[in-house]
């Protein structure tokens, strides 16, 4: 390791005190944005040169002076650019676009002023993709100060982000939507959701997120709204290292006397246990019957944690820090590059008026009263940290690369409840709650390029990325006390839910998914042309289990509880055989209806051709193919039913796609689509697993018999792109939707229960119009600022999970470059959706849009402004997270609600340059 660390000292040392400088780009196409490979680049002055690569990367290590560099490509017209000045250890970066041959144009010169610009990058690619895509590129990132992909996503067209985490592409629900991590499926710390928490990807991690809204052979057939990608940094052009601090300040929940919370591990603050929640004992072991009058069953219920409630403290700010470093090095006959970041966030939620409620209607009128009243103070600590490494290793022809990345995230929990059941029981329940929830997902990306041949029209790639997911809720503590009667003693009474559990839920998932594709250019008489196919393997498996005990008391108004739950367990009243009619003990046994296994493969293949009918005309068609087949093992909680292996979804899937696109002139297009894809159930869903939520008291019920959906969908589309990253666009877009997947009141009786269904066919329709200007044209003088805006109707003939009837995203920026200040407002609102369906007395619930508006003010300052201080103010309009009842009066009905409140961010970055 020594000899190893002196090596690398030496070569760093080498480079700073070297007489030479590089010059390192890319070499890309006007036309369609793809990179040229094999290039000829040549220096004048010299006499010499080199070639781009497989990814139409260059590198000229030149000793300090002035240059002239020249750019041929056969059938491209010669790009020169003069004036090059190369320093001594410094890195130039300089990316060329060349057009093809024309007999206007022989030769093209500039000079070497040229200012690199990643959003007019992204918008040839959208403007050049066979797909319709949207998306934000990191120079988006650096304006609006997105700290996260879920908070720069809510300004993509379309696009809303359901609790900050969650993407909802052109309104459609999460289902619908997918999201992919440079091209491959990856799974989320949610795997109940078909979109992973977008909140997980940093963004100082991203270069781009693409946003395919149609689909075509080469991408999974699982998604209708939306494929997200999210693509990271990956071969750093020059030396990079940054650092990030910032502090968040919520008036509303910050240095709150009454934030909620109870004693836990050591290592919290790295967000995983350290053991401290654990089963105290084997979780196969037997608990002897009190009736027994066995000392084994006192052991066992002194081994348990005593604090059963949370109690009040003070929090604190939140607080993140972000730190990555990126380069590369010459390495044999190639490159060697590398990427290394860590991110870690500490932050609190304080709700103190949180609500879950039910609500009937009357059988004789359209009067709603409530059945249940739940409210009191929820009080969140989470952690989160994430790190990625990766390496490659490019030659001339052949890319290979390896990236690991981790996020850990916890949530400790501490609620007070006042629980009222105003028709069964009429009862009144105070309950305490003492919550962890604990998350990791570790993704292994192994890939690899190839350009075969002296002339690489023909490409080969492979990427194999394993992923591992563990949920873990250890000790899930919650204590009711029944206070009906205001002249009694608050009692444990389990008969109406004053009882007290502890409950350990596991889930660990492992995922596969491998793909490889293959290539090749060639040319027709209108134009390029390309033909392409491949395969693509998913496996999962799912082992997911509850652990489930009670603590029941005897002779309970002789203990002195006085209504503290964390007096339930002290020592003096605990259960002995010496005492046999007093004290509290523990039942409860391991059962297997308590656990389950799942698992999937889904085997596709592809093939798909982009071919010129004109030179104005181009049709991209092909057809993907899936087999999808699941499997589940368990139990029913009577024990009445019991599956072994049954394969619950057995689907082969043919999924055609046509996109055509019509160049009406260079920068406008015209695009349509057709295409089939599908929505398949989540393991949870297809399954008889009974899932309560600690914290509302819903529980969730599995469907066995549950079906996957079919899409039919139909797009068409006029976009115009105008000055650098300037748009125009409008959409229109039709989908059919066979046996939707519907989250739905399971009956009448059990207001509490809900399952998931597959219910009428329904037909959706939409509008989509975009636009972002600079301001220029105005005046010079406020060519710095920027406007833009994007809005999405959509209506079904069905209601529909998830579903908005409508999205508006509005924004303004001012990007100063020269004097170092940079600004921004976003303003973003979605229409009342359905989130879940009602049946009989009980109606449809829906949320109510929540109007975000967000600003940020920044200033670069320091040596090439390598420094940055800004501060950003969140949910300005102060507003709440609300569902309610589809009373279809005036009559209000909350369903539940939460009030996020406004907060503030004070951030500090340093960025080498």
């Amino acid at each position: 390791m020594r000899n190893l660390l002196f090596i690398l000292f030496l070569a760093f040392s080498g480079m700073a005190y070297s007489q030479t400088g590089l010059i390192r780009g890319t070499v890309t196409d006007i036309n369609t944005g793809e990179p040229i490979m094999f290039a000829n680049i040549y220096i004048e002055q010299l006499k010499d040169g080199t070639t781009t690569d497989l990814d139409g990367k260059y590198e000229l290590k030149l000793d300090e002076g002035v240059y002239s560099i020249a750019f041929t490509y056969l059938g491209y017209n010669e790009y020169t650019v003069t004036d090059v000045i190369v320093k001594a250890g410094d890195v130039k970066v300089m990316d060329v676009t060349m057009a093809e041959e024309s007999e206007m144009i022989e030769q093209i010169v500039v000079t070497a002023e040229q200012i690199r610009n990643t959003e007019v990058a992204l918008a040839t690619i959208k403007r050049k993709s066979i797909n319709l895509v949207d998306g934000l590129s990191s120079q988006s990132f650096k304006k609006t100060g997105d700290g996260n992909a879920g908070e720069a996503l809510k300004r993509v067209t379309g696009v809303s982000v359901e609790g900050g985490k969650h993407v909802v592409v052109r309104g459609l629900g999460d289902r619908y939507t997918k999201t992919i991590l440079n091209g491959v499926e990856i799974p989320g710390l949610d795997p109940d959701k078909n979109s992973v928490q977008m909140d997980l990807f940093p963004t100082n991690l991203i270069d781009n997120i693409l946003v395919y809204k149609t689909f075509s052979p080469d991408l999974p057939g699982d998604f209708t709204g939306g494929a997200v990608d999210v693509i990271t940094k990956d071969f750093p052009e020059r030396k990079t290292f940054s650092v990030g601090l910032s502090l968040g300040y919520n008036p509303d929940m910050h240095f709150n006397s009454n934030f909620l919370s109870y004693d836990g591990g050591k290592t919290d603050l790295l967000g995983f246990d350290d053991g401290t929640r654990a089963l105290p004992f084997d979780k196969y072991v037997s608990i002897p019957d009190v009736a027994l009058k066995n000392p084994v069953t006192t052991a066992f219920t002194k081994s348990f944690d005593q604090q059963l409630a949370a109690v009040p403290t003070t929090n604190n700010l939140d607080k993140s820090l972000s730190i990555s470093t990126g380069n590369q090095l010459k390495l044999g006959k190639g490159t060697l590059g590398y990427i290394a970041a860590l991110n870690y966030a500490n932050s609190f939620t304080h709700f103190e008026d949180i609500q879950f409620n039910e609500y009937y209607r009357n059988s004789g009128d359209n009067n709603f009263f409530a059945s249940k009243r739940s409210g009191g103070t929820v009080s969140t600590e989470n952690v989160q940290w994430s790190a990625l490494g990766g390496l490659s290793y490019k030659l001339r022809n052949h890319k290979v690369g390896l990236q690991v990345f981790r996020v850990q995230d916890a949530d400790k929990i501490g609620g007070k409840f006042t629980q009222l059941d105003l028709e069964f029981n009429d009862s009144k329940i105070l309950r305490d709650n003492a919550e962890y929830y604990q998350r990791a997902i570790t993704n292994i990306a192994l890939t690899g390029e190839h350009a075969l041949g002296n002339d690489g029209k023909m490409k080969f790639s492979w990427k194999f990325t394993p992923s591992i997911v563990n949920l873990t809720e250890p000790d899930i503590r919650t204590t009711g006390f029944d206070v009906t009667n205001p002249d009694e003693a608050p009692s444990i009474f389990p008969s109406i839910g004053a009882d007290i559990t502890r409950i350990w839920r596991n889930l660990n998932e492992i995922n596969y998914n491998g793909r490889a594709d293959v290539s090749y250019d060639f040319k027709m008489k209108n134009g390029d042309a390309k033909i392409k196919g491949g395969i693509y393997v998913t496996a999962k498996e799912r082992d997911f289990e509850i652990l489930n005990y009670l603590l029941r008391v005897k002779n309970q108004y002789s203990l002195g509880f006085n209504g503290d739950a964390n007096n339930i367990l002290r020592p003096e009243n605990i259960w002995t055989p010496e005492n046999s009619t007093t004290g509290v003990y523990v039942i409860g046994n391991y059962q297997a209806a308590n656990t389950f296994n799942a698992t999937q493969q889904v085997l596709a293949g592809y093939v798909m051709t982009e071919m010129p009918i004109t030179k104005k005309f181009k049709a991209t068609y092909g057809l993907r193919v899936e087999k999808a087949d699941n499997t589940y093992t368990g139990t029913n909680n009577q024990g009445t039913v019991s599956y072994n292996g049954q394969k619950v979804l057995d689907e082969l899937n043919l999924l055609p796609s046509v996109n055509l696109i019509y160049s009406i002139d260079d920068r406008t297009n015209l695009r349509a689509s057709a295409n089939r894809t599908v929505a398949r159930p989540t393991f949870k869903e297809s399954s008889i697993a009974q899932i309560q939520d600690r914290i509302s008291g819903r529980t969730f019920l599995g469907n066995i018999d549950l079906q996957q959906s079919t899409i039919n969908n139909f797009d068409l589309r006029i976009e115009k792109y105008l000055t650098g990253a300037d748009i125009i666009s409008a959409s229109v877009f039709y989908k059919q939707f066979y046996d939707p997947i519907q989250l739905v009141v399971f009956s009448p009786s059990t207001p509490s229960d809900y399952q998931p269904k597959n219910l009428e066919d329904t037909d959706v329709f939409g509008i989509e119009l975009e636009a972002a200007k600079s301001l220029s044209f105005i005046h010079n003088k406020l060519s710095a600022f920027t406007v833009n805006t994007n809005y999405t109707y959509v209506t079904s003939t069905m209601p529909l999970i998830g579903l908005s009837p409508s999205i508006l995203n509005a924004g303004i920026s001012y990007n100063g470059r020269e004097n170092g200040w940079s600004g921004s407002a976003v303003y973003n609102v979605q229409g009342r959706r359905l989130s879940i369906v009602g049946i009989g007395r009980i109606a449809d619930i829906y949320e109510v849009p929540f109007k975000g508006l967000n600003m940020k003010i920044g200033k670069a300052f320091g040596t090439a402004k390598s420094y940055t201080l800004s501060l950003t103010a969140d949910n300005i309009l102060n507003s709440v997270r609300q569902r309610d009842y589809d009373t279809q009066n005036d009559q209000l009905a909350i369903f539940d609600r939460r009030e996020p409140g406004r907060r503030f961010t004070l951030s500090f970055g340093y960025t080498l340059k």
